[in-house]
């Protein structure tokens, strides 16, 4: 089974929270481990990074102002992308769209090797690898 670092080498990460403090802990974890990490502070602002740079796996909120997180994978969808989106939350019981199977979660408060797995698990996911 390959480490989560060489899964990471190539991976980019969009990350997308309405928390500062969320985005400085989940973007440091992921470049730690080798991943290529951009922020966004909302569903607008990742809209824009996604159509302008190549993501590979995007880790957003679930609730935030003006466009939750499950409404910011359906645009993205929508747009084109196949992206794979991990959902962070809090809470329980909320519907979450996916691309294809369950969409994957990570409950708050988190562990940052919850974090890893989730991402690394969907690189592998992608490139056609087992997780």
């Amino acid at each position: 089974m390959m480490s989560s670092s060489s899964v990471a080498r190539a991976a980019t990460v969009l990350v997308v929270d309405d928390d500062q403090r969320i985005l400085r802990l989940v973007s440091g974890v992921l470049e730690r481990e080798g991943f290529e990490v951009l922020v966004a502070g909302d569903a607008a602002e990742a809209l824009a990074l996604a159509g302008a740079a190549q993501i590979d796996v995007v880790l957003t909120d679930v609730m935030m102002p003006k466009m939750t997180g499950a409404d910011l994978a359906r645009e993205l969808w929508r747009r084109g992308a196949r992206t794979p989106v991990i959902y962070m939350t809090g809470s329980t019981g909320v519907d979450l769209p996916t691309v294809d199977g369950a969409p994957v979660v990570v409950r708050k408060p988190f562990q940052p090797q919850d974090i890893v797995a989730a991402v690394a698990a969907a690189v592998r996911r992608c490139d056609g690898e087992p997780s």
